[in-house]
């Protein structure tokens, strides 16, 4: 039986640290699939509105507007949520908008874009977030809005 180096064993486990490292970087940016969505519920604080009109009644201007997040299946608050950005032809137009989803002790996802059409990219986060890339899509019901993050 022939003897393997300390040097070689070591470059052997080097190399297997790599493979597993990578493997799970090739599953976690794999297509998307239903594995990969988070979906949460919005419920926006529209006491928390505020926009400073660039000309008197236009409508245009910067705004901010807050909220709290929850979990769908159990109603547990989760966090929060912060939205700001410029509405451009009295809102009835361009919305350009950054949105930060603060998921408490799991981290926060950014999100980047205008906010009509549909979907919004995300454009990082942090905590079990911090390399996440993907979409998120909205859908507006009685309770508030759903939020689909489709993390890839």
């Amino acid at each position: 039986m022939r003897k393997i180096s300390v040097t070689y064993r070591l470059i052997l486990l080097a190399v297997a640290m790599v493979l597993i490292v990578g493997a799970g970087d090739l599953a976690y940016s794999a297509k998307p699939s239903k594995d990969n969505v988070l979906t949460v519920l919005l419920v926006p604080d529209n006491g928390t509105f505020d926009l400073i009109e660039s000309e008197t009644g236009s409508g245009r201007g910067p705004f901010y507007i807050g909220g709290t997040l929850f979990d769908l299946e159990t109603g547990a608050e989760l966090g929060d949520f912060q939205c700001w950005g410029w509405f451009f032809d009295g809102g009835l137009g361009r919305r350009m908008v950054t949105q930060e989803y603060n998921l408490g002790e799991r981290g926060t996802i950014l999100l980047a874009g205008e906010e009509i059409p549909n979907p919004f990219g995300i454009i990082g986060g942090t905590g079990d977030f911090k390399n996440v890339r993907g979409q998120a899509e909205f859908e507006f019901v009685a309770e508030g809005v759903l939020v689909h993050f489709d993390l890839s």
